[in-house]
């Protein structure tokens, strides 16, 4: 199937109508809102919709950071880097954020010996892959 790079056309059409701040879904009665609208609506309190979507996110987030957890076993840490992470800091705790990284059954007090932080420099992943290249291939 040939991929088509016209501007509205496909992905580049599906993602623009996301990027709006509300749009109606008819057959469902639901509304798709921005990032940003979402985040604001969440800091205010003002949404009971926002407040529960950020708890579902941060509890999938640290359900899923977990997971990996017990995959990679990073025991030098896990570090969430972007704007979505800044984003969600102060909502972590209180949605649930450890609860849901810890909740790993036999492995729950295992998961205590990973620590999790979040870098405000976004360049920081690719500062450290600099640094490695340069010190064992440069």
């Amino acid at each position: 199937m040939p991929v088509s790079s016209a501007p509205n056309s496909g992905a580049a059409s599906w993602m623009a109508g996301l990027r709006s701040s509300t749009k109606p879904i008819p057959a469902q009665g639901l509304r798709i809102t921005a990032a940003a609208a979402i985040m604001a609506a969440m800091d205010a309190g003002t949404d009971p919709l926002a407040q529960e979507t950020g708890r579902l996110f941060t509890r999938l987030l640290g359900a899923e950071t977990g997971n990996l957890a017990l995959i990679h076993l990073p025991f030098g840490g896990i570090y969430l880097v972007g704007g979505v992470a800044r984003a969600f800091t102060d909502h972590l705790g209180p949605m649930g954020f450890t609860d849901a990284f810890r909740d790993k059954g036999r492995f729950a007090g295992f998961m205590e010996g990973f620590s999790v932080s979040i870098l405000e420099d976004d360049y920081a992943p690719l500062t450290g892959c600099a640094v490695y290249l340069a010190r064992n291939f440069g």
